[in-house]
């Protein structure tokens, strides 16, 4: 998989490289089907975005081994952008995406997304609202030898989903109902509940989904383990039992897979602009990661002090004339401030969600969601 990300003012790049062994096993109900085994080798050039709005390209492929022959080759080109307040946050999500399928026939497919989503943090739990409507083609020509079949058809999903999330000490606990009219000319419905524990070096999230699909209802469930194995590599492993796609309508199957990431490099640019306090990254254990920054070219030392933190300051390093540090926050509503030189308290102007605490100090606040 490559995923590049356009740069833009103030933002800046990690490289990642990634290896991944996929086994699946033909669907439910499928007779003379084998199971497959696949091999992925993937580069990922990612974009930290330093404002509202972000631009991204992923394009990801891979291959079957020589039993079951298959090959894909696929991108997704979105836009992100975001505003939150003191205890909410909207954000929207525009994307073409694309798919070539090259083997043992050849599909392939374009279409446009939209994904609204606003949530709500009361204390410790997250009310999040989704929409997603997706519109496409495709196109399938399949050689039987005896003649060649060419079929064309259009690609339409429209529903979205309710969630709660509430976090439990290091765990998130996730009940979600969703609904989308898609592939089949039929809903699909269903509930889903998640379980994820973030360590220190590994997180583990463990979902189950019951699905009523046009075809019927079914189960799914899978676990996911990610650890960190040394500095920047990461160990990642899954297994479980997907249900039906409801863009696509191909039916669910039992499959595992493991691999690693490793991480290169990183670098940011030098901003023309200045750069967010707070800056919310990618899922991480029973949260995202967090990256705080503070400009205080004359401090001496700085740390953060939050709620995730207990209260307790939390060193951050210097980088140039500002003051960085990247923590996995969970899910919820939070507050935090700034402590300069070990007892100046500091609540940047432009940090968000700012408030008063009640004892004549001022903290700053943000979401996370799941």
């Amino acid at each position: 998989m490559l995923a590049l990300a356009l740069p833009a003012e103030g933002q800046g790049v990690s490289i990642w490289l990634d290896a991944t062994a996929a086994h699946t096993r033909p669907p439910a109900g499928i007779d003379g089907g084998e199971a497959g085994l696949y091999g992925i080798a993937a580069a990922r050039l990612q974009l930290q975005s330093a404002g509202p709005a972000a631009l991204q390209l992923d394009v990801d492929g891979g291959r079957g081994s020589a039993d079951e022959p298959a090959g894909w080759l696929e991108a997704e080109l979105a836009g992100d952008a975001a505003r939150a307040w003191s205890h909410g946050a909207f954000a929207l999500r525009a994307s073409a995406f694309g798919l070539d399928y090259t083997e043992p026939f050849r599909f392939r497919a374009a279409g446009a997304t939209l994904e609204p989503r606003v949530a709500f943090a009361l204390g410790d739990v997250v009310l999040t609202a989704q929409g997603d409507v997706r519109r496409g083609s495709f196109r399938m020509d399949v050689d039987t030898g005896a003649a060649a079949v060419h079929r064309t058809g259009v690609l339409s999903v429209t529903g979205g989903s309710l969630a709660v999330a509430r976090t439990v000490g290091p765990a998130v606990i996730e009940l979600a109902g969703e609904g989308r009219h898609g592939a089949l000319n039929g809903w699909f419905r269903g509930g889903t509940a998640t379980l994820t524990i973030g360590g220190e070096r590994t997180d583990v999230s463990v979902s189950v989904r019951a699905w009523d699909t046009p075809l019927g209802g079914e189960v799914g469930y899978g676990i996911d383990v990610q650890t960190r194995l040394a500095g920047a590599l990461w160990g990642h492993a899954q297994v479980g039992r997907a249900t039906m796609d409801p863009l696509y309508g191909t039916p669910g199957s039992f499959g595992a897979s493991v691999g690693v990431s490793w991480r290169l490099s990183s670098g940011a640019p030098a901003p023309a602009r200045p750069r967010p306090v707070v800056e919310i990254g990618e899922t991480a254990g029973a949260g995202r990661r967090v990256r705080f920054r503070l400009h205080a070219p004359h401090a001496h030392r700085a740390a953060v002090s939050g709620d995730f933190t207990g209260w307790q300051p939390r060193p951050m390093r210097r980088v140039g004339a500002d003051w960085q540090l990247e923590l996995v926050v969970p899910v919820g509503y939070h507050h935090f401030g700034f402590l300069i030189d070990g007892r100046t308290w500091l609540v940047p102007s432009d940090a968000p969600g700012i408030e008063r605490d009640g004892w004549g100090r001022e903290n700053a606040s943000f979401i996370v969601e799941k």
